[in-house]
């Protein structure tokens, strides 16, 4: 009744005390399980999490409560991964009933091993860590993890280098011509990042691809619509702080189409 009492309170460090009290008298206690569970998801502490997880998926097999409780598994499998990439070394699988697709974990072991080095102040290893993750499975997230590093790095030139070689790496990436024309246009270099967009686009007319296209055909990427309107976006903004009216409204037709909004 404390544990409950406790939960009802959202009494967090109580809650948690108690669930380990309840649990070394009895481990398989489904309640004081899931509420340890509860624990960690609001402190966010993945790696304890999946293990709660892990037991009770073993322990309550088939009940209501471990069909959604599966659901949510993946997704915190893969935050634990962003948190320490080798937390699930010599981690057997057999108590989840299909098999798991793991293809996006080496991408998710780098994101843990950049959030190491960059805990450390280490930020330009933890870039070329993500730029070489990038260049073996084009997972956007390694982008978003890149950018972060770069924004807290206090804008690092070297950091932005590695983006530029990555643009040149990957030429056929919405995804890396938009972030590093972006990280550009923040520094106020808005004649290398209209470059970088208008590159972009040339290689899009001469493959006669669409800039959404591109992202679509390529199975290495993930399809992310947000970037094309980035993308026009971009090339509306250099043209509106160059005094290139025309121009600018030329990139306002797309981020402003008709069924959006009718």
């Amino acid at each position: 009744p404390y544990l409950k009492l406790a939960s009802e309170e959202s009494e967090w460090d109580i809650m948690e005390r108690l669930s380990h009290e309840i649990l070394r008298i009895d481990s398989s206690h489904p309640y004081a399980l899931k509420c340890l569970r509860k624990c960690h998801i609001v402190r966010k502490d993945w790696i304890p999490c999946v293990e709660v997880e892990r037991d009770l998926l073993k322990k309550f097999s088939g009940s209501l409560f471990t069909k959604d409780l599966a659901m949510e598994h993946e997704d915190h499998l893969q935050k634990a991964l962003r948190q320490d990439p080798s937390c699930l070394k010599n981690w057997s699988f057999g108590y989840l009933s299909q098999r798991r697709d793991k293809g996006k974990d080496k991408s998710l072991k780098a994101i843990g091993k950049a959030n190491q080095l960059k805990m450390k102040g280490l930020f330009l290893q933890a870039g070329f860590i993500l730029k070489e993750a990038y260049e073996k499975k084009a997972f956007s997230e390694l982008l978003d993890e890149l950018e972060n590093i770069y924004l807290e790095s206090s804008a690092d030139e070297k950091i932005l280098e590695i983006v530029g070689e990555l643009h040149n790496s990957c030429n056929n990436s919405i995804h890396v011509s938009v972030l590093y024309a972006k990280l550009l246009y923040k520094e106020d270099k808005l004649d290398e990042a209209l470059r970088v967009l208008n590159e972009f686009q040339s290689r899009v007319k001469t493959r006669n691809f669409q800039i959404k296209g591109i992202v679509q055909k390529d199975k290495l990427q993930e399809t992310n619509e947000g970037f094309d309107e980035l993308f026009h976006a971009l090339l509306f903004l250099i043209a509106i702080r160059q005094d290139r009216l025309e121009d600018a409204l030329k990139e306002a037709k797309p981020l402003l189409r008709e069924d959006k909004f009718i």
